[in-house]
């Protein structure tokens, strides 16, 4: 009997301890930005900005190539934030985003397909100030 109650109270503070996962609000990264270093295949390094308004999320370099905003999603895990997005330009490339953000930091992939080739490019941050509404 004793034993059966010690494994009991075992399971119940191991289930207490564990990292809930919750589906997060839409939008709750809205108005926040973050300053991203992309690391490319070739070793260089390209400045971007991922800003977060009204459930979509944009890349400043995305843009000058034709990828608007799209939706994105949230869930969060423990202290992170995990977000995800694809964003498409006309042609039907794509580049999503997954990323985990703790705290101020953004830190995560790219994954570009464009032309029928794919590669994944790594992005790691700071959060900036909130973006202005």
């Amino acid at each position: 009997m004793k034993m059966t109650r010690v494994l009991s109270l075992a399971l119940v503070a191991a289930a207490a301890l564990a990292v809930p996962v919750f589906a997060a609000v839409p939008g709750m990264l809205d108005g926040k930005s973050f300053t991203v270093t992309m690391k490319l295949a070739d070793g260089q390094e390209v400045q971007d900005t991922y800003s977060f308004k009204n459930g979509m999320v944009e890349s400043a370099v995305g843009l000058k190539q034709g990828y608007p905003s799209a939706p994105y999603s949230t869930t969060v895990e423990g202290e992170k934030t995990i977000v995800t997005g694809e964003l498409k330009n006309e042609k039907g490339d794509t580049r999503t985003v997954h990323a985990t953000i703790v705290g101020q930091l953004m830190n995560g992939t790219v994954g570009v397909t464009e032309g029928g080739k794919a590669k994944e490019l790594t992005i790691s941050s700071k959060a900036d100030a909130p973006a202005k509404t």
